[in-house]
C-alpha cells in the first residue's frame, strides 16, 4: 500500500488496504491485492464493474417483462441512472392498486419512471390512446423496481415502494379531479394572471400572438377548411393546462393533459390531438406532430417564441440558450421537412416583425433588420441540422451556406432539404463529379461577365445572330432545354436538372474544344458578351440546384 495521506481532511484520510462493502454488510473489507479488489467487494455485496451492474439490471427487467407478458417502459436514461444508484441490483416486482388505472397512463408512467425510478409495465401489444383519461386498456397494475438491498429484505422493500407510490398516485388523482372541475376555456382566461417573460406580457398575450401566427401560417398552406378550423381552435386553447394543478406538479405533462381534458369536455378529437402535439418535437430525437392541425400550431408556437425573445433583445450565445431558441428553430425546420410543406419563412418573418413592432413598441423593433436576423438564425439551424444528419459540409454550404442568398434558403426550407438529399445521392452514385465538371468549367469564365445570377433564360441575353460556330448554337439548345426545368416546380425537377447538365457536357466540350470551338474572350465586345452570357445562363440554371463553387472536387 502506498503511504498516501490526505492532509487537511477532517478526519485525516490515510491510504490503506481496507474498504467498505454494501451498507448491509457489516465491517470493513480487507483488500489483499489490487487484482482481488472486485472479488473482495463482490463477497461484501458490491458489484464494482458498472457494465456488469447495467447488464444485470437490463436482463432482469427483460426477463420479468416476458414472464408478465408486458412491455417495460424502460428508456436508456432510466437504465443508466439505476446502474449508478445501486451497488448490488435486486429486481423486485410490485403492485399498483387497480383503481389507480383510472388515471391517465402518462401520469402513472411519469410518477413511476421520472419521480420514483420504477419501471412501468404496459400490456404487451396494447395500443396507447394519447388522449385517453385512463390506463385500464394499456397498463398493467404492476411495476418493477431496482433495489439496493439484500434479497432477504424483498418483502419489506416491496411494501415500502408500494406505499410511496400509493401516496404519489393519490395526489395525482386529486389533481385530475380538481382540474376536471374547471372548464378548459376558464383556465385559458386564468393565463392573463401568469407572466410569460419581462416585457412580453402574460401567457394569454402569448396565446393571442400565437393565434395570429396560426392564421398567417394557414394563409400560405392550402389545407382543408376543417383542418384550418381545428388548428385555430387548438391555438386558442393550447396553453390552458399550464395553470392546471396536474401540470403544476408535473410540468412534463403540459400539452398531454391539455389534450385529454379538452376531449373529455367534448372538443373534437382533432383539436385535442393538436393541443397535445403542438409541443412536438420536445427535443432531439423526439417525434413530430402527426396531424396537420398539430403541425400548424407547433410551427406558430415556435415562431412566436423566436419573434418575441428576439424582439426582447435576447439571443442564444455559446452554451447559453435559456429559452431553447435553437431547439425552437430546429423544430420549425423539422416540421416543414416532415410534412413537405412549402412555407415562405422570409415573407412570414417580414410580415410578423411589422406586427410585433406594433404589439411591442417599447422594444423599438426595426422590422426589416429583425426579419433578416431571424432568417439568418434559421439558416444556421438548417445548416446544423443537415450536418447532424450526415450531409457533407461542402454540400451543405452549396445548398444553404452564407454565399447562397438568404431568400433562396428560407423561402422554402423543405426545398433546401430536397436539394441537399439529391446532392448526397449524386455523390454516392458517383454522378456528382460529371455534373460539377460541366458547371465549374462554365462558371470559371462566366464569372468574368456581368449577367445577374437570377437570369435563367437565354432569350433576352443571347443573340443567335452573333453566333460564328455551330457549337454556340449547340450550347443554346442545351440552355433552352434546361430553362423549363430550372424555372419549373415539378417534384423531380432537380434530378432532371442534374441529368440535363450532365447531358450538356458534350455541347460544352464542343464549345471549348475541337474544330467548332470558340474564343470566349473575343476582341469584339458584343460577341464576347454573347458567349459569356451563354456560359452565365448555364451557371445560373445550375445554381437553382446548388452553388457548385462550394463543392469539393
Amino acid at each position: 500500500v502506498l503511504p498516501v495521506t490526505l492532509e487537511g481532511s477532517d478526519p485525516v484520510v490515510q491510504a490503506g488496504n481496507l474498504s467498505r462493502g454494501h451498507r448491509l454488510h457489516a465491517g470493513a473489507v480487507p483488500i489483499p491485492s489490487a487484482d482481488a479488489y472486485a472479488e473482495s467487494l463482490a463477497a461484501a455485496g458490491v458489484v464494482v464493474d458498472r457494465d456488469s451492474r447495467g447488464s444485470t439490471i437490463r436482463t432482469a427487467v427483460e426477463a420479468a417483462a416476458v414472464a408478465l407478458q408486458a412491455r417495460p417502459d424502460f428508456p436508456d436514461e432510466l437504465a443508466e441512472e439505476l446502474t449508478d444508484l445501486v451497488e448490488a441490483p435486486l429486481l423486485i416486482e410490485a403492485s399498483v392498486a387497480a383503481h389507480y388505472l383510472a388515471l391517465p397512463a402518462e401520469v402513472l408512467s411519469t410518477v413511476m419512471r421520472a419521480h420514483q425510478r420504477y419501471v412501468p409495465l404496459y400490456r404487451e401489444g396494447a395500443a396507447v390512446d394519447p388522449l385517453a383519461l385512463d390506463a385500464e386498456a394499456c397498463l398493467l397494475p404492476r411495476f418493477l423496481c431496482i433495489a439496493n438491498s439484500a434479497e432477504a429484505a424483498t418483502a419489506t422493500v416491496r411494501r415500502g415502494n408500494e406505499r410511496v407510490l400509493k401516496a404519489r398516485l393519490a395526489d395525482a388523482d386529486f389533481f385530475v379531479q380538481a382540474d376536471r372541475a374547471v372548464a378548459s376555456i376558464d383556465r385559458r382566461d386564468q393565463l392573463a394572471r401568469v407572466t410569460f417573460a419581462e416585457g412580453l406580457g402574460s401567457l394569454l398575450n402569448r396565446v393571442e400572438r400565437l393565434e395570429w401566427l396560426t392564421d398567417v401560417v394557414l394563409e400560405q398552406l392550402a389545407l382543408p377548411a376543417a383542418t384550418a378550423g381545428h388548428a385555430r381552435r387548438a391555438a386558442h386553447l393550447c396553453k390552458h393546462d399550464l395553470v392546471s394543478q396536474m401540470v403544476g406538479e408535473f410540468p412534463e405533462l403540459q400539452g398531454v393533459m391539455g389534450g385529454k381534458y379538452l376531449l373529455a369536455e367534448g372538443e373534437p378529437r382533432e383539436v385535442a390531438l393538436a393541443v397535445l402535439e403542438h409541443y412536438l418535437p420536445r427535443g432531439a430525437g423526439d417525434g413530430l406532430p402527426g396531424s396537420d392541425a398539430g403541425a400548424v400550431v407547433a410551427l406558430a408556437e415556435r415562431l412566436e417564441l423566436l419573434l418575441s425573445i428576439y424582439a426582447k433583445g435576447e439571443r442564444p450565445s455559446g452554451s447559453s440558450d435559456p429559452y431553447a431558441l435553437r431547439r425552437a428553430g430546429n423544430g420549425v425546420l423539422q416540421i416543414l421537412w416532415n410534412r413537405r410543406w412549402t412555407l415562405d419563412l422570409l415573407q412570414l418573418l417580414e410580415r410578423a416583425t411589422r406586427h410585433w413592432a406594433q404589439l411591442l413598441p417599447h422594444f423599438k423593433v426595426e422590422p426589416s433588420a429583425l426579419a433578416v436576423e431571424l432568417g439568418e438564425f434559421l439558416r444556421q439551424r438548417l445548416v446544423s441540422l443537415l450536418e447532424d444528419d450526415g450531409v457533407d459540409a461542402d454540400l451543405v454550404q452549396a445548398v444553404a451556406g452564407e454565399a447562397v442568398p438568404l431568400e433562396r434558403v428560407i423561402r422554402d426550407p423543405a426545398d433546401a432539404r430536397v436539394r441537399a438529399d439529391l446532392l448526397v445521392a449524386l455523390r454516392r452514385s458517383g454522378d456528382l463529379v460529371a455534373v460539377q465538371a460541366v458547371v465549374t468549367r462554365a462558371a470559371r469564365l462566366a464569372d468574368k461577365g456581368e449577367l445577374d445570377i437570377g437570369v435563367l433564360s437565354a432569350t433576352d441575353v443571347v443573340d443567335p445572330e452573333l453566333f460564328e460556330q455551330t457549337s454556340e448554337a449547340g450550347m443554346l439548345t442545351v440552355l433552352n432545354s434546361l430553362e423549363p426545368i430550372a424555372t419549373g416546380s415539378s417534384a423531380d425537377r432537380y434530378a432532371e436538372l442534374a441529368r440535363g447538365l450532365t447531358a450538356g457536357a458534350s455541347a460544352l466540350a464542343a464549345f471549348f474544344d475541337g474544330d467548332q470551338s470558340v474564343m470566349v474572350m473575343a476582341d469584339d465586345l458584343a460577341i464576347r458578351r454573347n458567349r459569356l452570357n451563354l456560359l452565365a445562363v448555364l451557371r445560373n440554371q445550375a445554381s437553382v440546384l446548388a452553388d457548385f463553387s462550394r463543392i469539393n472536387g
